[in-house]
């Protein structure tokens, strides 16, 4: 079921769509999430960490550069293809994996942390808590609907109202070990999660 941010459609034409676009962005190069930056210290040190939607990798390859073992999941294979030429050409090693996270199971752990940057779907947390190590770690970054108020992008479709992820991750079972909302020294009104086993 959708909640309408992310539209139930086939994984085939998830797919198509979401090559097509990141087709037209392989020689852009964006440089990690500064928060993330600021956040890896939850993660297990050397950890195995699950990237979901991880897009060309620009977070992933920066985890894997810190001393992660990275999985970098995601359904569209042009952007996975660009995040493997890239961490072989800095000498990293990463896995990669094509896959719908929205119709399909999470790839099995246990992971000692999954990172949500930009994209959280109530119903893909829900089958990948279950794969987080005992002492892992999610951490969900996303956008709210006031970013709007100074950025263009992303659309609002896409966007949380404020306080609206507490009270979706107050039905999942999980515990919730900090969130906060705000905005960013990057001029960005987002919501920031880090979630443990219940």
């Amino acid at each position: 079921m959708s909640d309408g941010r992310y539209p139930d459609r086939s994984t085939e034409a998830e797919r198509a769509r979401w090559n097509e676009r990141w087709g037209g962005l392989t020689d852009r190069e964006l440089p990690a999430s500064r928060w993330l930056q600021a956040n890896a210290h939850h993660f297990p040190a050397g950890g195995l960490i699950l990237d979901w939607a991880a897009g060309d990798g620009r977070n992933g390859l920066w985890l894997a550069e810190q001393g992660f073992r990275v999985t970098l999941a995601d359904i569209s294979e042009v952007a996975l293809q660009t995040a493997a030429d890239r961490a072989e050409a800095r000498g990293l090693e990463i896995d990669t994996i094509a896959i719908d996270l929205a119709n399909e199971d999470a790839p099995p752990g246990p992971w000692d942390g999954i990172l949500c940057h930009h994209y959280f779907d109530p119903k893909i947390a829900a089958r990948t808590l279950p794969q987080l190590a005992p002492e892992g770690r999610l951490l969900i970054n996303h956008p709210t609907r006031r970013n709007l108020e100074r950025n263009e992008r992303p659309p609002a479709h896409f966007l949380y109202e404020e306080g609206e992820l507490a009270k979706i991750l107050a039905e999942v079972d999980c515990r919730i070990v900090n969130i906060t909302e705000g905005w960013t020294p990057a001029d960005r009104h987002e919501v920031s999660a880090i979630i443990a086993h219940a």
